[in-house]
């Protein structure tokens, strides 16, 4: 397992449908919140995909990760 994966298991996913936007934006679930077992979390909702959201917010709660070990070190 690679750590990437680790660190997704690590972590829950919640879908939100988006409160902001033209006439389609709350017809599908497109923000997503990931949180880590840490208390890490992001929510995006720039992107039109869940997909690119998803991979945006876990790549934040990495970038977040990383930060806290630098500071304990």
């Amino acid at each position: 397992m690679t750590p990437r994966e680790e660190m997704e298991a690590e972590c829950t996913i919640e879908t939100l449908y988006r409160t902001s936007g033209g006439q389609h934006a709350g017809s599908t679930p497109t923000s997503v919140t990931v949180r880590h077992l840490s208390g890490i979390s992001a929510t995006v909702d720039c992107c039109r995909s869940q997909h690119a959201n998803r991979k945006a917010a876990f790549d934040m709660v990495e970038l977040g990760l990383a930060v806290t070990e630098g500071q304990r070190r």
